[in-house]
């Protein structure tokens, strides 16, 4: 994916507002980018632009050798902090609702959804209904659906923020390795420095409104990473930095610059 001068203006209220200016961003097949910022830098509205969903005011977005117009799940699938199950449906076909929607007929739907709960770790849950999952189960079931349309690229949009600090860590391990093995390309937005040091393999930090790019760290320590990378001292240093950056971030408004961090 490349991101070209990608700004964003929209009007709110009587004003114009600058959401997004001058962003330039390229990411690599398999490769984990977290967004950080202050909020209301814009990081949604970019992740919303990547998928789809938001034509910018200016620039482009391309994926492979297409110009992104418009929404296409097998291009860029998302999840959201709101699961968004159908409470109606089992566990296996809110898995494969996608699928069902493209024409993907009933058993190849049906095998492909247990794969991918398999995979999550879900596979004994299929005929069971949303409401008798644990929050965290829930969200495996919302990557599960999202994986299940096979998508170039992942776009996360808080997806724990709804969940308790132990659930996070213990989801986010057992998902990262996931997605590692899955190579999926992804991009993740967060407010946590946590997530995103211990999910990501470049971390872009943007300033506040209008969003900018402002710094990229990278994360050097191989992916699956352990729980126990949090207890290291690599991390508490990159945390240290860039909770520095995200104070800068607050009242940021120079030209970006790039940051090359070393981890474990």
């Amino acid at each position: 994916m490349s991101i070209n001068d990608v700004s964003v203006t929209f009007t709110r209220a009587g004003s114009t507002v600058e959401a997004l200016k001058d962003i330039n961003l390229s990411l690599h097949e398999g490769e984990f980018v977290a967004l950080l910022g202050p909020s209301g830098c814009g990081k949604s509205t970019l992740l919303t632009c990547l998928g789809g969903l938001m034509t910018p005011t200016k620039g482009e977005i391309i994926v492979g050798e297409s110009v992104v117009e418009n929404p296409d799940p097998r291009r860029a699938a998302f999840v959201f902090q709101d699961y968004s199950l159908l409470p109606w449906k089992n566990i296996l076909d809110n898995v494969g609702v996608g699928l069902r929607f493209a024409g993907v007929g009933k058993q190849e739907r049906r095998e492909r959804s247990q794969e991918l709960l398999e995979m999550m770790g879900l596979s004994q849950w299929g005929e069971s209904h949303p409401g008798q999952l644990s929050g965290g189960m829930q969200q495996r079931v919302a990557v599960a659906r999202a994986l299940a349309m096979d998508p170039s690229i992942l776009l996360m949009d808080e997806p724990f923020g709804a969940l308790d600090e132990q659930t996070r860590r213990s989801l986010g391990e057992s998902i990262s390795t996931v997605l590692t093995e899955n190579k999926q390309t992804v991009v993740l937005v967060t407010h946590s420095l946590d997530e995103a040091i211990y999910w990501a393999d470049r971390v872009i930090v943007m300033s506040a409104r209008p969003g900018r790019i402002m710094a990229e760290v990278q994360i050097r320590q191989p992916r699956p990473r352990p729980l126990e990378f949090i207890a290291q001292e690599d991390f508490a240093q990159l945390r240290s930095q860039l909770f520095l950056m995200l104070n800068e971030a607050m009242g940021h408004d120079q030209q970006a610059v790039s940051l090359e961090t070393q981890g474990a």
